[in-house]
């Protein structure tokens, strides 16, 4: 049971992830909320403000993978300094960026094997704003399981059969924002 809570789970939080990113890089959506190129830091802080002032006021935070997150750097002129926890030698992304909240979005395998690569794409960094409207709904179906009794079998084993089903649509009032950053 815990590996088919796992497998949903897993499920459930790639189709997700793949909602939003096939929503926010459609044909029909804004290209003005579509930025692409280098990293720029005042690039991804206008394109924040886009979206806050799109959304009324509603904070944007900023989502992306880990390689995608560590693409985010502040400017050097600004004399930006680093703590690190050089007890343990990690560096972490950082948690805000000129005052937006970065958010880590966990990677999901896209098939069976290592050589069928990762679902989210590393190169793209999302700007919503979740306090206004979820850019993502969501349904999941109640869980129909099926058992026998276990003295049904002559080895008093008990079979079970569990069956879930969910979808995710592109269905918001909100706007969100894609950099995409090429190398």
């Amino acid at each position: 049971m815990r590996r088919v809570m796992l497998s949903v789970e897993t499920e459930v939080g790639k189709d997700a992830a793949l909602t939003l990113q096939a929503g926010v890089t459609s044909a029909s959506y804004p290209t003005s909320l579509q930025v692409t190129g280098a990293f720029n830091s005042k690039k991804l802080i206008e394109l924040c403000q886009r979206v806050q002032a799109y959304n009324y006021g509603m904070k944007p935070i900023v989502l992306g993978t880990a390689v995608a997150l560590s693409n985010i750097v502040p400017e050097s002129s600004l004399g930006y300094r680093g703590n690190f926890d050089a007890a343990s030698g990690v560096v972490h992304v950082m948690k805000d960026f000129y005052g937006y909240t970065l958010v880590e979005l966990p990677q999901y395998a896209a098939g069976m094997t290592p050589d069928d690569g990762l679902a989210l794409k590393d190169n793209v960094l999302y700007v919503i704003s979740p306090m206004g409207d979820k850019l993502v709904k969501g349904v999941m179906s109640m869980e129909l399981t099926n058992t026998n009794d276990y003295f049904d079998n002559a080895d008093i084993t008990k079979n079970f059969t569990m069956r879930k089903l969910w979808n995710f649509a592109w269905v918001s009032a909100a706007w969100g924002a894609t950099y995409t950053i090429s190398e």
